[in-house]
């Protein structure tokens, strides 16, 4: 019986933490608390497998609007720090299985888009690192998920979604069965170097079933592998 309970227990355990989110954003490693500027979660720790859904934004089912969500304040060319956490938030467990691996990516759009149609560009983006044969998603598992991007010093000043996303392969080939763990929060930058944004994408939009960075599993050589969506903005920098 004892051991029946604690087979379930850890199965348990192992759906509740197979899964991550981003729970804060700040600036240079200064950390705001826990969903301070972030936008609603519908899903908790769970993934979106929808590529079609508006979900696919910011797990969010609710309209993009930042109402009672505060703004991060942030200079053009400053470094923004993420972190992701399983559900519970705490040390006990691990940011997300080391099974989950995959890359990271980070976009933007003006706030004042919704996130609707074409409005997101690529800051960051890491696949594979080859000299550390390492996924970002199994970096982020060791640097207690913490992730440095830079903000591009060329884009115009004013309030933006911030789009963080890890991407979790299946381990077999089998379409439709990557997961994608975003979160979006809301910074007001200042001091912007442009007049005009960079050409921008749509979400959902960016990504397809049969896209190179999706329909691959982690059995295949990493090595190979593409990142998906739109090409990284210029303007945009990968400090860590």
């Amino acid at each position: 019986m004892v051991l029946v309970f604690t087979t379930y227990l850890f199965l348990f355990l192992g759906i509740v933490i197979a899964h991550t989110q981003t729970y804060n954003i700040g600036v240079n490693g200064v950390l705001g608390k826990d969903f301070q500027y972030r936008i609603t979660n519908d899903y908790g720790n769970g993934p979106i497998q929808d590529l079609e859904s508006d979900d696919l934004r910011c797990r969010s089912k609710s309209t993009i609007t930042g109402a009672g969500v505060d703004k991060l304040a942030v200079d053009a060319g400053q470094t923004i720090t993420l972190r992701w956490d399983h559900a519970n938030n705490t040390v006990v467990l691990p940011v997300l299985p080391r099974s989950h691996q995959g890359p990271c990516l980070v976009y933007m759009a003006a706030l004042s888009t919704q996130g609707d149609k074409d409005a997101w560009f690529k800051i960051y983006e890491e696949g594979y690192d080859v000299k550390q044969k390492k996924w970002c998603a199994i970096k982020l598992i060791d640097n207690w998920g913490i992730l440095n991007v830079t903000v591009p010093k060329n884009i115009p000043s004013g309030d933006y979604l911030v789009r963080s996303e890890v991407l979790a392969l299946h381990p077999t080939l089998v379409k439709g069965a990557t997961q994608f763990y975003p979160n979006c929060f809301i910074v007001a930058v200042t001091n912007g170097a442009a007049a005009t944004l960079p050409k921008l994408y749509p979400i959902p939009g960016i990504y397809g079933y049969n896209d190179p960075g999706v329909y691959f599993s982690r059995s295949q050589n990493p090595t190979n592998y593409t990142i998906p969506g739109p090409p990284l903005f210029t303007g945009g920098e990968n400090p860590s």
